[in-house]
């Protein structure tokens, strides 16, 4: 037996728009899930999305309401909930992730982006690390989700920058871990508010829902320290990632 749940982060009342930039918060407790398990239950979110009456023009269908579909999905798995329906609506709702035309081409809109990064972050199966550290950058809006691999034991690691200034983090692995060099995806837009230009990997959508660009990532190097600030002795591996505002990475380490 699933309980469902049905978390929006606003109300976007009928004939009225909020303003384009609300900050979007991700509408989760764990008090839901708690109590779930206490009765010997699962829980899965049978309805969630931006705002409720098929979203807010501006918000809804912009960056910022994929990077808020991102965060909101680790939310909800953190809880140790089974599952997740994002809500479309008749399919033409703003916040819909895909819009079909009669055609049957589709038009990709930002929140699918967000869809697509984290099921490469999960893969085929993968389970939240207590490791590693992070350090972000004094007065930075991020949000560190780090993955690792059930088969193979790889990290997955997603960086999010929800805010208008841009930030950065140091990640801290112990020695053991085993890690290479890393390779970074990014997912970013012009703006908060952007909602043709935003790109995953460099690679985004035609109007019909045809891919296009050259998939394109970052390496990201390995640093080791050998002694210094606290911590680092423990954790001496590092991983240095700067973050633009308003954007999401999925780093890549893979066992050397």
């Amino acid at each position: 037996m699933l309980l469902p749940f049905e978390p929006y982060s606003s109300t976007n009342p009928v004939g009225q728009d909020p303003p384009c930039h609300t900050h979007l918060q991700p509408a989760l407790t764990c008090h839901v899930a708690s109590p779930v398990r206490r009765w010997g239950r699962e829980l899965r979110v049978a309805e969630m999305n931006t705002i409720s009456n098929n979203g807010a023009p501006g918000v809804s269908n912009s960056l910022a309401a994929a990077l808020w579909t991102l965060d909101g999905a680790f939310e909800v798995a953190a809880t140790g909930a089974v599952g997740i329906n994002l809500h479309w609506g008749d399919g033409l709702a703003l916040y819909a992730a895909l819009l079909r035309q009669g055609s049957g081409a589709s038009i990709v809109k930002p929140p699918y982006y967000a869809y697509l990064m984290f099921q490469m972050a999960l893969g085929s199966g993968a389970a939240f690390m207590q490791t590693p550290l992070f350090h972000p950058t004094p007065g930075a809006t991020l949000k560190v989700w780090p993955l690792k691999d059930t088969a193979t034991g790889a990290a997955r690691i997603v960086i999010i920058n929800k805010g208008e200034s841009g930030g950065g983090v140091v990640l801290r692995f112990i020695e053991s871990a085993g890690y290479g060099d890393g390779k970074l995806l990014r997912l970013v837009g012009r703006s908060l508010d952007d909602q043709w230009g935003v790109k995953l990997g460099n690679m985004a959508y035609t109007l019909g829902g045809k891919p296009f660009g050259v998939p394109e990532g970052e390496r990201v190097s390995k640093s080791t320290t050998l002694s210094g600030a606290f911590g680092m002795e423990v954790y001496p591996v590092s991983y240095t990632i700067s973050m633009p505002p308003g954007s999401a990475a999925l780093l890549i380490l893979n066992k050397e």
